[in-house]
């Protein structure tokens, strides 16, 4: 974008046309940020859904006056004499398309009953309402889904609707798990859909990012608070593997590192801890590599918080015979102040060795931590066991 912009502004001061960006960004905020950063004054509208169903990015498209798509793919160097040199004719018959309602197309679903009709109302409830009918939009891509399994847009708008709310609520880590399998089965249906491939790229392993997503966020911040303004907030942080840099191959954590509880003599804990875990992508072949991401969360309904003054919380892996870890010891930075209940976030990647078979692998694990029951209560030091399961699914030929 930015160079785009700066090789029409002269074009677009003179009145001779006019810029309008989409982007097919989870987060648009980011995208704001972005556009603070780089002084971008062009408005921007958001395709999360993909429902221009670009398969590529960045494209460039020329509408003349009439709303008539002239050209697809034109280069700034091309802009002025291959479209706007050139005098398009008025369309001899205008049509507008009124967009229906949710409502409507939800009359329309119930009455046709087919794949296109269901994914047309979620679209609608997720464009009209955002997150206030997001279970409703989700079910409806469900039903979607059920009436054709090669439907990969559908697939690809659930996940969009579960990672929505699994971002507004904090919520529980299977909306995320559920994002990560529906993008994996929409790429089954069409694995050229480079759109549907970046969203996981952007949650998964450093073996298949093809760049870093959101390390230029510090710096943009930073820049933008030396010209005196006030940087877009983002209502997601990026963090871990959206700030990581890609790797040619599988860094498999060469470091000696000490188990903390080899002889597992730490008391357990079942209750005072929530865990999950989600794995991107959903589904990996041998050979390749998938990245964790674990969420903790102090037990509130039993008055638990965290205790940040003993020591730190440790996270230990032990990957099955042959499997590689990165890394198998975290230890989470913990916040300042001596009390507190945050959700908590880690993640490591994994590879599967080639003579993996295909079906779930169990991967243990465990985690130290430091916890305290009410103002007053005892503060305890406990160990949680764990278990990811990673689905193998058997390697094809093609991919």
């Amino acid at each position: 974008m930015p160079g785009w912009h700066k090789a029409t502004k002269s074009l677009r001061d003179r009145g001779a046309f006019q810029t309008v960006g989409i982007i097919q960004e989870q987060h648009p905020d980011r995208c704001r940020l972005f556009m603070q950063w780089k002084q971008l004054d062009f408005p921007v509208l958001i395709d999360s859904l993909n429902m221009l169903g670009v398969k590529v990015v960045p494209m460039t498209i020329a509408i003349d006056e009439y709303g008539i798509v002239q050209h697809v793919g034109i280069r700034p160097g091309e802009l002025k004499k291959e479209f706007l040199d050139k005098t398009y004719p008025a369309p001899k018959h205008a049509t507008k398309n009124k967009r229906k309602s949710a409502a409507t197309l939800r009359e329309i679903a119930n009455d046709k009953n087919t794949s296109q009709t269901w994914m047309k109302h979620a679209d609608a409830l997720i464009l009209e309402s955002g997150l206030k009918k997001i279970d409703e939009a989700i079910s409806a891509y469900q039903s979607a889904i059920a009436l054709d399994r090669a439907n990969g847009p559908a697939y690809f708008r659930a996940g969009v609707a579960y990672r929505m709310r699994y971002d507004q609520y904090n919520g529980a880590v299977k909306d995320f798990q559920q994002a990560a399998e529906h993008w994996g089965m929409a790429l089954e249906v069409d694995p050229n859909q480079y759109i549907w491939r970046r969203r996981i790229q952007q949650y998964g392993p450093r073996l298949d990012k093809p760049y870093p997503f959101y390390d230029w966020v510090r710096k943009a911040r930073g820049d933008v608070l030396r010209r005196g303004e006030k940087p877009v907030i983002l209502y997601v942080e990026p963090k871990g593997t959206e700030l990581a840099q890609p790797a040619k191959e599988f860094a498999s954590g060469a470091q000696e590192v000490v188990e903390p509880d080899p002889r597992r003599r730490i008391e357990r804990d079942r209750t005072m801890v929530i865990i999950e875990t989600a794995t991107v992508p959903a589904a990996v072949t041998p050979q390749g590599s998938a990245r964790i991401h674990m969420t903790f969360r102090v037990n509130r309904a039993e008055d638990m918080h965290w205790n940040n003054e003993t020591g730190p919380m440790e996270i230990w892996i032990s990957p099955p015979k042959g499997w590689q870890v990165n890394p198998q010891l975290i230890r989470p930075k913990l916040p300042s102040t001596a009390q507190t209940t945050e959700v908590r976030f880690a993640e490591f990647e994994l590879q599967v060795p080639w003579s993996t078979g295909p079906g779930m692998v169990v991967v243990p694990g465990y985690v130290l931590y430091y916890v305290c029951r009410g103002e007053d209560g005892a503060c305890l030091y406990r160990r949680q066991d764990f278990i990811v399961s990673v689905n193998v699914r058997q390697k094809f030929a093609d991919n």
